[in-house]
């Protein structure tokens, strides 16, 4: 059975941000893009992102015929971790900074749609998150709003 849309364009965004490569152009590659797992988020890698997102937001109903469409909003978080690696000669801000960068222009670059299945992604907000004592990581979450709709009916048609 196919995916419900929401949860199509989310594999999309994962395999979009999986991307941020310095091969494919960017500053930094990212060695993991971690969802939301039972066991647990996985810290060892020196750039990671881990996506949670959170509740639907019915933005409209629109009539199509005898189907209901549902537009909806929901807020994708982004939470960004770096570790410094052996070969890094930039200062913590500087490698965050970057890694933000790559981050937000790999969720902006057009098209926004993530293969089709969201109208548009809107950057929201960036802010720092706590980091463990020790401070050996840091980290900062970007938020996203994406937006998308679906068939009342079902789920998996536009």
């Amino acid at each position: 059975m196919p995916d419900y849309v929401f949860e199509a364009g989310m594999k999309q965004m994962k395999t979009k941000l999986q991307t941020i490569t310095v091969a494919n152009g960017y500053k930094n590659t990212v060695e993991s893009v971690q969802r939301q797992a039972w066991e647990g988020q996985n810290l060892v890698f020196s750039r990671a992102i881990f996506v949670k997102e959170g509740a639907e937001e019915l933005v409209e109903q629109v009539a199509s015929g005898t189907n209901l469409l549902l537009r909806c909003k929901r807020r994708v978080n982004l939470a960004i971790f770096a570790r410094p690696a052996e070969n890094d000669t930039l200062v913590p801000d500087e490698i965050m900074n970057s890694l933000c960068g790559d981050v937000v222009k790999a969720m902006l670059t057009p098209p926004r749609t993530f293969g089709g299945y969201f109208e548009f992604v809107t950057l929201v907000d960036r802010q720092a998150l706590d980091a463990e004592e020790a401070k050996t990581h840091l980290a900062e979450g970007i938020g996203f709003d994406v937006f998308y709709r679906y068939r009342a009916d079902d789920p998996t048609l536009q």
